[in-house]
């Protein structure tokens, strides 16, 4: 007997098992809505069902589409790939069969990569050479070597205009940011755009150009997208910010979502306090999830998460009535936490040799403990993939500019296909196959995973090769190879927190919890008045504190299953080996040591 065909909305609800905060913000009828989601807590799933929520309300009527953004082109991506496979199962029987391509329905992109869309249409009007942007090689002007090894002749006041602008981004510097606008677009247009370069910031800052001088465009726009649903908000800076306010109007509906707790990239502009800001500019309705469900079967790991999160709302009284019991082994030397931390690995991996373990630092290669470690694994010979790079590195940055050069330079001489990527991979490893440093040979790696990816588990997702090319020149201009670190075949991965974020293994080692490395020198502890002591004084602390506790929530978020912390009571500093106190961070209210 045939069951009977539920309502749209009724089985959209069902999906979600009573979860009544994810219910909340897919059913409300508020227009602009804030949806706090922490790691785990089902962010993604909702998202969608709200999507099917608006497309089965008929408040999504064609032509007009919805426009959902987020941080990084990877994760875009993941969000269009959950869209395209969940929505149809979702409305399937009730909205037909999606006769409408999804496609049509939703825009799914980064901020870069929609301002490159609007520019290829319309930047002619600001310079006829814009027409192909797509085609330019872009790069980062926070650095005078950047622009100086372009070799198109620019003069030092220009060089120093563009990097002083870019460097007041990374410091939301609202005053200065919006007195110098015309002058560094201008610099931009004459000196670049006529060469077939581009800033990566100008391609934001144009497209806001371009908007204000041709309020129908702007209004085009306004039209085409009456749904905004922005991902990540919390890592927005000020253009990202500037070019939403220009896109919403009176009657936009708006849903931001994130995580105040996950803002990690203050140091390259994310705007702090932004959902604050938002929710009072725009009056809007917030949604808070409670249910974590990656940890919903590990009570030890659950209340780990909600300590920490009490503690961030409120440092000076947090609302905690039960500790979290961490695994914290803590040794006499750097030596013997080398050991731990690969004996930990080995014993992971004996009891499941399926799972992968991800060894998350506070800072990368550079610093001499983390170094030890690696020396370690080096000398056993255990395989693991190497993932120390962030997107302030110069070896990360220039692999990825690189990349982009002969990318563009490939395309002048052919289509994009699969055998221009093969060729492309194949340069690349020509210039650096031989390099000494082991992030090159880790980059190329994810470069061959990249467009594996593009060629099979994306291929559903673009519709043309516009699409791809944006992909393409958004991860490369983005310094976005690193996301794909989460699909190496090693068991594995040694990287730093920032890498690790948006990405998640079955477990997560920790090392390095003590002064100097977690909180950092130059996150808090350089400031801190306790250094002898490492007490810790909530009243006191700045706002340093809570951006590397951010750090420290997003790095143990990324296990699935369990995380295991080490520190050594002795570290190697810039003058030798030192004794170190232990994080302040082991002491906050609600963490016992299980195992000191």
């Amino acid at each position: 007997m045939t069951q009977p065909q539920l309502n749209p909305i009724t089985e959209i609800l069902q999906s979600h098992n009573g979860d009544n905060e994810q219910s909340g913000f897919i059913t409300t009828l508020s227009k602009k809505v804030i949806l706090q989601a922490p790691a785990g807590y089902g962010k993604t799933k909702t998202m969608v069902s709200k999507l099917a929520y608006l497309i089965s309300t008929r408040q999504i009527l064609s032509p007009k589409k919805v426009l959902a953004l987020t941080f990084s082109v990877n994760a875009a991506y993941k969000i269009k790939k959950d869209v395209v496979e969940q929505l149809p199962k979702i409305l399937q029987g009730n909205e037909g069969q999606l006769s409408i391509s999804l496609n049509s329905i939703v825009s799914v992109s980064n901020y870069h990569g929609f301002c490159r869309k609007v520019l290829s249409r319309y930047g002619y009007l600001l310079h006829e050479n814009l027409r192909k942007v797509n085609e330019f090689v872009s790069f980062d002007d926070s650095r005078d070597s950047n622009i100086t090894r372009l070799n198109l002749g620019i003069t030092a006041d220009v060089v120093i205009a563009c990097t002083s602008y870019s460097e007041r981004i990374k410091l939301s510097d609202r005053a200065y940011l919006l007195a110098q606008f015309n002058a560094y677009n201008n610099h931009v247009l004459q000196n670049f755009v006529p060469n077939n370069f581009i800033p990566f910031n100008s391609i934001l800052t144009l497209t806001l150009k371009l908007f204000h001088e041709h309020p129908n465009i702007l209004a085009f726009y306004q039209k085409l997208y009456p749904v905004i649903i922005v991902d990540e908000f919390q890592d927005t800076n000020f253009f990202g910010y500037a070019l939403l306010k220009k896109l919403i109007s009176d009657n936009t509906s708006l849903y931001l979502v994130g995580d105040a707790l996950q803002r990690i990239y203050g140091f390259i502009g994310a705007i702090p306090n932004i959902l604050e800001d938002c929710k009072e500019v725009y009056d809007m309705e917030v949604v808070l999830l409670k249910q974590n469900y990656r940890f919903m079967n590990n009570p030890n790991m659950l209340l780990l998460d909600g300590n920490i999160r009490k503690n961030a709302e409120n440092l000076i009284y947090p609302q905690i009535t039960e500790n979290a019991q961490i695994n914290l082994a803590v040794v006499q030397s750097q030596d013997e936490e080398a050991l731990y931390v690969l004996g930990e690995c080995q014993r992971l991996l004996e009891n499941d040799a399926t799972s992968k373990v991800a060894i998350l630092f506070r800072l990368g290669y550079n610093n001499r403990n983390t170094q030890r470690v690696i020396e370690e694994f080096d000398t056993q010979g255990v395989n693991y993939f190497y993932g120390l790079f962030s997107d302030e590195d110069d070896n990360y940055k220039d692999f990825h500019f690189e990349c982009a050069v002969e990318f563009s330079n490939l395309l002048r001489h052919s289509r994009l296909s699969k055998r221009t990527c093969k060729k492309h991979i194949s340069n690349l490893k020509a210039k650096y196959g031989a390099q000494p440093e082991p992030v090159y040979g880790s980059l190329i790696n994810l470069l061959e995973i990249f467009y594996n990816r593009l060629y099979s588990e994306y291929s559903f997702l673009i519709l043309d090769d516009e699409d791809k090319l944006i992909l393409i020149k958004e991860t490369f201009d983005g310094f976005g190879l690193k996301q794909y670190m989460e699909y190496v075949d090693t068991n594995i991965i040694i990287s730093t927190i920032h890498g690790a974020k948006g990405l998640e293994w079955d477990y997560v080692i920790m090392p390095d919890m003590e002064q100097y490395s977690l909180p950092s020198w130059f996150g808090f502890c350089g400031d801190c008045p306790h250094k002898n002591g490492c007490q810790l004084n909530p009243g006191s602390v700045s706002p340093k504190f809570l951006e590397e506790l951010s750090v420290f929530y997003v790095g143990f978020t990324r296990a699935k299953k369990e995380v295991f912390f080490s520190a050594s009571r002795t570290g190697i500093g810039y003058k030798g080996v030192e004794n170190r106190n232990l994080s302040c961070f082991l002491q906050l209210p609600g963490i016992a040591i299980a195992n000191p």
